[in-house]
């Protein structure tokens, strides 16, 4: 699962899975909206070899900031995207209308008063009042099932308006 995030020219990367296949749809979906530069790429699974595969796939964009795990080994001389990859185990993108928080497989994006979750390790849910939980599957206590779960395998497109509502549809990128 790859995040996405488009807001006011910028874009961020985020991949929770570490899907052999994130880096070739990554690449469709920039392609397809004309998208040139990320401001942020992180990834959380099998990061030496992502790290290659979205090399590869994203030869002509750069990104202005790169996080893998703290455990990641990275050559000091190496470059990711055109920079130096960070070493964290948690990561915060912040702007002044929303920030993004990735831990533990988890996603947090709070955006004015809407807060989504969207990850891969969903029964382990920080206690928050979600308006959207997207997620593949959940492996908790089935009586803890959040009621705003969507259960999603197929590409996704969350969309939100300036008067905060939301929408989701699936995408076709091929």
């Amino acid at each position: 699962m790859t995040l996405l995030i488009s807001y006011q020219g910028k874009t961020d990367l985020i991949d929770l899975t570490g899907n052999h296949r994130n880096p070739e749809m990554a690449a469709a979906y920039l392609t397809r909206h004309g998208i040139r530069q990320l401001q942020s790429v992180i990834l959380t699974k099998r990061a030496p070899q992502m790290r290659v595969a979205y090399a590869a796939a994203l030869e002509s964009i750069p990104a202005a900031e790169t996080v893998v795990p703290a455990a990641c080994w990275v050559p000091s001389d190496s470059t990711f995207l055109r920079t130096k990859p960070q070493n964290l185990d948690a990561a915060v993108i912040a702007d002044s209308l929303y920030q993004i928080t990735v831990a533990d497989g988890i996603a947090e994006i709070t955006y004015g008063n809407l807060h989504f979750c969207i990850g891969t390790k969903l029964e382990n849910l920080p206690q928050e009042q979600w308006n959207v939980v997207l997620g593949t599957s959940w492996n908790g206590n089935p009586d803890d099932v959040p009621e705003n779960l969507y259960q999603k395998t197929q590409p996704m497109e969350l969309i939100v308006s300036p008067d905060g509502t939301w929408t989701m549809q699936t995408i076709v990128l091929y």
